[in-house]
Protein backbone atom coordinates (compact mmCIF):
# COMPACT_ATOMS: atom_id res chain seq x y z
CA UNK A 1 0.00 0.00 0.00
CA UNK A 2 2.90 2.31 -0.80
CA UNK A 3 0.88 4.87 -2.76
CA UNK A 4 -1.62 5.49 0.05
CA UNK A 5 1.19 5.75 2.60
CA UNK A 6 2.94 8.32 0.41
CA UNK A 7 -0.16 10.45 -0.12
CA UNK A 8 -1.65 10.37 3.37
CA UNK A 9 1.05 12.74 4.63
CA UNK A 10 0.27 15.34 1.95
CA UNK A 11 -3.39 14.79 1.14
CA UNK A 12 -6.17 17.28 1.93
CA UNK A 13 -7.34 15.02 4.77
CA UNK A 14 -4.11 15.55 6.71
CA UNK A 15 -5.70 18.71 8.19
CA UNK A 16 -8.49 16.57 9.70
CA UNK A 17 -6.22 14.10 11.43
CA UNK A 18 -7.75 14.86 14.83
CA UNK A 19 -11.22 13.60 13.76
CA UNK A 20 -10.37 10.79 11.32
CA UNK A 21 -10.71 7.35 12.97
CA UNK A 22 -7.46 5.49 13.48
CA UNK A 23 -6.38 3.79 10.28
CA UNK A 24 -9.09 5.36 8.12
CA UNK A 25 -6.66 7.85 6.58
CA UNK A 26 -5.26 4.87 4.69
CA UNK A 27 -8.71 4.16 3.24
CA UNK A 28 -9.07 7.78 2.13
CA UNK A 29 -5.69 7.63 0.42
CA UNK A 30 -6.69 4.45 -1.40
CA UNK A 31 -10.01 5.99 -2.48
CA UNK A 32 -8.19 8.98 -3.92
CA UNK A 33 -5.83 6.75 -5.89
CA UNK A 34 -8.40 4.19 -7.08
CA UNK A 35 -9.49 3.84 -10.68
CA UNK A 36 -12.56 1.74 -9.79
CA UNK A 37 -14.54 1.50 -6.54
CA UNK A 38 -17.03 -1.36 -6.19
CA UNK A 39 -19.29 -1.24 -3.14
CA UNK A 40 -21.82 -3.52 -1.59
CA UNK A 41 -23.79 -1.96 1.26
CA UNK A 42 -26.48 -3.80 3.16
CA UNK A 43 -27.66 -1.19 5.68
CA UNK A 44 -26.58 2.36 4.84
CA UNK A 45 -25.77 4.58 1.87
CA UNK A 46 -21.96 4.63 1.38
CA UNK A 47 -20.19 7.77 2.55
CA UNK A 48 -19.24 8.94 -0.95
CA UNK A 49 -22.94 9.16 -1.90
CA UNK A 50 -24.42 10.63 1.28
CA UNK A 51 -26.12 14.00 1.59
CA UNK A 52 -24.83 16.28 4.30
CA UNK A 53 -27.96 15.79 6.45
CA UNK A 54 -27.82 11.99 6.12
CA UNK A 55 -24.10 12.02 6.98
CA UNK A 56 -24.64 14.25 10.01
CA UNK A 57 -27.38 11.95 11.31
CA UNK A 58 -25.01 8.98 11.18
CA UNK A 59 -22.03 10.83 12.63
CA UNK A 60 -24.09 12.10 15.57
CA UNK A 61 -25.52 8.64 16.27
CA UNK A 62 -22.04 7.11 16.20
CA UNK A 63 -20.49 9.78 18.42
CA UNK A 64 -22.80 10.46 21.39
CA UNK A 65 -21.71 13.31 23.63
CA UNK A 66 -19.19 14.67 21.10
CA UNK A 67 -19.22 18.50 20.81
CA UNK A 68 -20.99 20.02 17.81
CA UNK A 69 -17.74 21.48 16.46
CA UNK A 70 -16.15 18.04 16.25
CA UNK A 71 -19.30 16.57 14.70
CA UNK A 72 -19.15 19.28 12.04
CA UNK A 73 -15.52 18.49 11.24
CA UNK A 74 -16.25 14.77 10.95
CA UNK A 75 -19.09 15.53 8.55
CA UNK A 76 -16.80 17.84 6.55
CA UNK A 77 -14.33 14.99 6.05
CA UNK A 78 -17.10 12.81 4.64
CA UNK A 79 -18.36 15.54 2.32
CA UNK A 80 -14.83 16.41 1.17
CA UNK A 81 -14.21 12.77 0.21
CA UNK A 82 -17.09 13.01 -2.28
CA UNK A 83 -15.20 15.44 -4.53
CA UNK A 84 -13.40 12.55 -6.20
CA UNK A 85 -16.70 11.27 -7.68
CA UNK A 86 -17.14 14.36 -9.86
CA UNK A 87 -13.57 15.56 -10.27
CA UNK A 88 -12.66 16.62 -13.78
CA UNK A 89 -9.41 14.66 -14.03
CA UNK A 90 -9.43 10.88 -13.73
CA UNK A 91 -12.69 10.48 -11.85
CA UNK A 92 -13.00 6.83 -10.77
CA UNK A 93 -15.68 4.44 -11.91
CA UNK A 94 -18.02 3.98 -8.96
CA UNK A 95 -20.22 0.87 -8.76
CA UNK A 96 -22.58 0.64 -5.81
CA UNK A 97 -24.90 -2.28 -5.06
CA UNK A 98 -27.40 -1.51 -2.33
CA UNK A 99 -29.60 -3.91 -0.44
CA UNK A 100 -33.21 -2.68 -0.71
CA UNK A 101 -33.23 -2.25 3.07
CA UNK A 102 -30.98 0.81 2.58
CA UNK A 103 -33.83 2.54 0.74
CA UNK A 104 -36.48 1.56 3.25
CA UNK A 105 -34.72 2.71 6.43
CA UNK A 106 -35.69 6.39 7.04
CA UNK A 107 -32.37 7.58 8.45
CA UNK A 108 -32.86 11.08 9.83
CA UNK A 109 -36.59 11.07 9.19
CA UNK A 110 -38.74 11.41 6.10
CA UNK A 111 -37.32 14.62 4.66
CA UNK A 112 -33.65 13.69 5.16
CA UNK A 113 -34.18 10.25 3.66
CA UNK A 114 -36.21 11.47 0.69
CA UNK A 115 -33.45 13.99 -0.12
CA UNK A 116 -30.93 11.15 0.12
CA UNK A 117 -32.92 8.98 -2.29
CA UNK A 118 -33.15 11.86 -4.74
CA UNK A 119 -29.38 12.29 -4.50
CA UNK A 120 -28.92 8.62 -5.44
CA UNK A 121 -31.16 9.12 -8.48
CA UNK A 122 -29.07 12.12 -9.57
CA UNK A 123 -25.73 10.41 -9.04
CA UNK A 124 -26.94 7.35 -10.92
CA UNK A 125 -27.18 9.49 -14.06
CA UNK A 126 -23.46 10.34 -14.01
CA UNK A 127 -21.37 8.57 -16.63
CA UNK A 128 -18.91 7.19 -14.07
CA UNK A 129 -21.47 6.13 -11.42
CA UNK A 130 -23.70 3.05 -11.40
CA UNK A 131 -26.08 2.47 -8.49
CA UNK A 132 -28.01 -0.80 -8.47
CA UNK A 133 -30.50 -2.07 -5.91
CA UNK A 134 -30.73 -5.71 -4.91
CA UNK A 135 -34.47 -6.08 -4.24
CA UNK A 136 -35.99 -8.08 -1.42
CA UNK A 137 -37.45 -10.32 -4.11
CA UNK A 138 -33.92 -11.54 -4.93
CA UNK A 139 -34.13 -13.62 -1.76
CA UNK A 140 -30.89 -15.06 -0.42
CA UNK A 141 -27.97 -13.57 -2.36
CA UNK A 142 -24.19 -13.41 -2.10
CA UNK A 143 -24.17 -10.05 -0.29
CA UNK A 144 -26.09 -11.46 2.65
CA UNK A 145 -23.31 -13.97 3.14
CA UNK A 146 -20.38 -11.60 2.55
CA UNK A 147 -21.58 -8.52 4.40
CA UNK A 148 -20.69 -4.97 3.25
CA UNK A 149 -17.36 -4.15 1.62
CA UNK A 150 -15.67 -1.92 -0.94
CA UNK A 151 -13.25 -3.25 -3.52
CA UNK A 152 -10.66 -0.82 -4.91
CA UNK A 153 -8.69 -1.25 -8.10
CA UNK A 154 -5.93 1.08 -9.23
CA UNK A 155 -4.50 2.31 -12.55
CA UNK A 156 -2.14 0.03 -14.43
CA UNK A 157 1.25 0.83 -15.89
CA UNK A 158 1.98 0.90 -19.62
CA UNK A 159 2.89 -2.78 -19.53
CA UNK A 160 -0.36 -3.72 -17.74
CA UNK A 161 0.94 -4.12 -14.19
CA UNK A 162 -1.06 -2.79 -11.23
CA UNK A 163 0.37 0.36 -9.69
CA UNK A 164 -1.13 -0.86 -6.40
CA UNK A 165 -2.51 -4.28 -5.53
CA UNK A 166 -6.32 -4.44 -5.60
CA UNK A 167 -7.59 -3.95 -2.06
CA UNK A 168 -10.82 -4.80 -0.25
CA UNK A 169 -11.82 -2.65 2.71
CA UNK A 170 -14.15 -4.25 5.26
CA UNK A 171 -15.33 -1.98 8.06
CA UNK A 172 -16.11 -3.39 11.50
CA UNK A 173 -17.55 -1.91 14.67
CA UNK A 174 -14.19 -1.75 16.43
CA UNK A 175 -11.83 -1.67 13.47
CA UNK A 176 -11.35 -2.45 9.81
CA UNK A 177 -9.66 -4.99 7.56
CA UNK A 178 -7.56 -4.29 4.45
CA UNK A 179 -7.38 -7.41 2.29
CA UNK A 180 -5.03 -7.63 -0.68
CA UNK A 181 -3.95 -11.27 -1.01
CA UNK A 182 -4.76 -12.66 -4.48
CA UNK A 183 -7.10 -15.37 -3.18
CA UNK A 184 -8.99 -12.78 -1.10
CA UNK A 185 -9.41 -10.46 -4.07
CA UNK A 186 -10.60 -13.35 -6.26
CA UNK A 187 -13.21 -14.28 -3.67
CA UNK A 188 -14.56 -10.75 -3.44
CA UNK A 189 -14.49 -10.37 -7.22
CA UNK A 190 -16.75 -13.40 -7.47
CA UNK A 191 -19.04 -12.16 -4.71
CA UNK A 192 -19.45 -8.71 -6.22
CA UNK A 193 -20.19 -10.19 -9.65
CA UNK A 194 -22.86 -12.39 -8.07
CA UNK A 195 -24.38 -9.46 -6.16
CA UNK A 196 -24.44 -7.30 -9.29
CA UNK A 197 -26.19 -10.04 -11.23
CA UNK A 198 -28.90 -10.16 -8.52
CA UNK A 199 -29.49 -6.41 -8.71
CA UNK A 200 -32.01 -4.49 -10.78
CA UNK A 201 -30.86 -2.80 -13.98
CA UNK A 202 -30.45 0.98 -14.23
CA UNK A 203 -34.02 1.77 -15.24
CA UNK A 204 -35.60 -0.49 -12.63
CA UNK A 205 -33.27 0.83 -9.93
CA UNK A 206 -34.25 4.42 -10.75
CA UNK A 207 -37.91 3.42 -10.69
CA UNK A 208 -37.55 1.77 -7.28
CA UNK A 209 -35.70 4.80 -5.89
CA UNK A 210 -38.56 7.05 -7.02
CA UNK A 211 -41.13 4.63 -5.61
CA UNK A 212 -39.35 4.44 -2.25
CA UNK A 213 -39.30 8.25 -2.09
CA UNK A 214 -43.04 8.47 -2.73
CA UNK A 215 -43.78 5.79 -0.17
CA UNK A 216 -41.85 7.67 2.51
CA UNK A 217 -44.42 10.44 2.21
CA UNK A 218 -47.44 8.19 1.78
CA UNK A 219 -50.34 9.21 3.95
CA UNK A 220 -53.05 6.96 5.34
CA UNK A 221 -56.46 8.52 5.87
CA UNK A 222 -56.01 8.05 9.63
CA UNK A 223 -52.92 10.28 9.47
CA UNK A 224 -55.18 13.20 8.54
CA UNK A 225 -57.35 12.83 11.62
CA UNK A 226 -57.19 16.09 13.52
CA UNK A 227 -55.69 18.01 10.61
CA UNK A 228 -56.72 21.66 10.52
CA UNK A 229 -58.08 22.43 7.07
CA UNK A 230 -58.01 25.89 5.54
CA UNK A 231 -60.52 26.55 2.78
CA UNK A 232 -59.65 28.69 -0.21
CA UNK A 233 -61.29 32.12 -0.19
CA UNK A 234 -61.86 31.84 -3.93
CA UNK A 235 -65.14 29.96 -4.14
CA UNK A 236 -68.00 30.27 -6.58
CA UNK A 237 -70.56 30.16 -3.78
CA UNK A 238 -71.38 26.51 -4.42
CA UNK A 239 -68.66 25.06 -2.18
CA UNK A 240 -66.57 24.25 -5.23
CA UNK A 241 -63.12 24.99 -3.87
CA UNK A 242 -60.11 23.29 -2.37
CA UNK A 243 -58.79 23.25 1.17
CA UNK A 244 -55.35 22.51 2.52
CA UNK A 245 -53.88 21.27 5.79
CA UNK A 246 -50.29 21.84 6.90
CA UNK A 247 -49.11 18.64 8.54
CA UNK A 248 -46.64 18.50 11.39
CA UNK A 249 -43.77 16.99 9.40
CA UNK A 250 -43.77 19.64 6.66
CA UNK A 251 -46.12 17.91 4.24
CA UNK A 252 -49.17 19.71 2.87
CA UNK A 253 -52.45 17.91 2.17
CA UNK A 254 -54.97 19.22 -0.36
CA UNK A 255 -58.50 18.02 -1.01
CA UNK A 256 -61.76 19.04 -2.59
CA UNK A 257 -63.88 20.67 0.11
CA UNK A 258 -66.76 18.39 -0.91
CA UNK A 259 -64.74 15.27 -0.09
CA UNK A 260 -64.42 15.73 3.66
CA UNK A 261 -65.82 12.34 4.49
CA UNK A 262 -63.75 10.27 2.05
CA UNK A 263 -60.29 10.77 3.52
CA UNK A 264 -59.04 11.30 -0.05
CA UNK A 265 -56.33 13.93 -0.30
CA UNK A 266 -53.35 14.84 -2.43
CA UNK A 267 -50.24 15.16 -0.25
CA UNK A 268 -47.22 17.25 -1.21
CA UNK A 269 -43.71 16.91 0.18
CA UNK A 270 -42.20 20.23 1.34
CA UNK A 271 -40.21 20.53 -1.87
CA UNK A 272 -43.20 19.72 -4.07
CA UNK A 273 -45.38 22.26 -2.25
CA UNK A 274 -42.74 24.98 -2.63
CA UNK A 275 -42.54 24.23 -6.37
CA UNK A 276 -46.34 24.29 -6.64
CA UNK A 277 -46.58 27.64 -4.82
CA UNK A 278 -43.88 29.06 -7.06
CA UNK A 279 -45.75 27.90 -10.14
CA UNK A 280 -48.94 29.57 -8.95
CA UNK A 281 -47.15 32.85 -8.27
CA UNK A 282 -45.46 32.73 -11.68
CA UNK A 283 -48.75 32.06 -13.45
CA UNK A 284 -47.73 28.63 -14.72
CA UNK A 285 -51.21 27.23 -14.09
CA UNK A 286 -53.19 30.03 -15.70
CA UNK A 287 -55.82 28.66 -18.07
CA UNK A 288 -54.73 29.38 -21.67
Amino acid sequence: MGLAKETKSRGWWHAYGDVIPEGFDLCIGLEEAAERLSWYSSELVPGLLQTRAYAETLVREDNPGVPDEEIARRVEVRIARQALVTRVTAAPTVEVALNEAVLRRPVGGTEVMSDQLRRLVELNELDNVAVRVVPFSAGLHAGIMSGPFVKMRFPTTADGRDTEPPTVYVEGFTGALYLDKPHEIDRYDSVFTAIWSSALNHEDTQSLLHKATRELWKVKSSDLTGAVWRKSSRSNGQAECVEVAFLGDGRVAMRDSKDKGTGSALVFTPGEWAAFEGGVVDGEFTRP
